[in-house]
């Protein structure tokens, strides 16, 4: 996250995509880095593990925009 935000920093433009499998701890300190990330740019997460919605949800709060994709 520390070069990403250096980056972004000098860039102003970033886009970057990262995949992880975590557990639900790591997966909460994971999305607080991304929370933290989102103050000075756009972050989209995707994600079919539908179990962690409600963890950015109470990460992220009345900042999040979650979209569920139907399977059909």
């Amino acid at each position: 996250m520390a070069t990403l935000e250096q980056i972004q920093a000098k860039l102003k433009k970033l886009q970057a995509q990262a995949e992880a499998n975590y557990d639900d701890q790591r997966a909460r300190a994971g999305l607080e880095a991304l929370a933290t990330l989102s103050e000075k740019t756009q972050v989209v997460f995707l994600s079919h593990h539908d179990h962690l919605t409600s963890i950015v949800r109470e990460v992220f709060g009345n900042a999040v925009n979650v979209v569920h994709l139907d399977s059909q």
